[in-house]
């Protein structure tokens, strides 16, 4: 009658297996067990801010890895290598690749992808009067026209975090404590008429 053992956990090396039988006697025989090469998960990008409209395109440098399981963090996934991927609304998404060998066998690397839509003004900002720009997280704002007396700004759920006279043409606020996401810029003149810009804000 056949029979049959089995070991796990077992060390990669060369083993010797002998078999003793009763009536046909021993067999020795040579065993050799190796580890399946390790797996890393990882890819870079040009840049981890992209903007509305433009494709998110990682470059998979993992190693030793059969297959891949890449999640965008908008609900959406792919299984190409190198997949390119276009998000449909701005924020801040969590893009993970899993590379695998098999179902029990694999490694995760995530990092955040921050998606803005380009600057756009609510009004007509005539005879470029108004100049508006993030820069390394500070707010600048250019007058070409004195008129303008006061300044606002506030999120897009109203709240205002900024008001103040206009005492020269350069304006520059630090955003840095503040959430990534769509700010509005309030100016008035010295007929109080009120003229609006928006910006979109991606922490550097």
């Amino acid at each position: 009658m056949l029979g049959s053992d089995s070991l796990t956990n077992i060390a990669s090396g060369t083993y010797f297996v002998e078999i003793n039988d009763a009536y046909c006697g021993s067999s020795i025989d040579t065993v050799t067990i190796s580890m399946p090469l390790e797996i890393t998960s990882d890819y870079t990008t040009t840049n981890d801010t992209i903007l509305l409209g433009n494709s998110f395109t990682p470059n998979n440098t993992s190693l030793n890895a059969t297959s891949y399981l890449w999640s965008f963090g908008d609900g959406n996934t792919s299984t190409i290598a190198n997949p390119s991927h276009m998000y449909n609304q701005i924020g801040t998404y969590t893009a993970d690749l899993k590379a695998m060998q098999n179902a029990t066998c694999f490694k995760n690397y995530s990092k955040s992808i921050t998606v803005i839509a380009k600057a756009t003004g609510i009004n007509d900002l005539s005879n470029n009067e108004v100049k508006t720009y993030i820069i390394n997280n500070v707010l600048t704002v250019e007058l070409n026209n004195s008129n303008y007396k006061t300044i606002s700004i506030r999120n897009t759920l109203g709240q205002e975090i900024h008001n103040s006279n206009l005492k020269t043409n350069v304006f520059t606020f630090d955003l840095t404590e503040y959430s990534n996401g769509v700010y509005l810029i309030s100016l008035t003149d010295n007929t109080d008429k009120l003229t609006t810009t928006k910006l979109v804000f991606s922490k550097q």
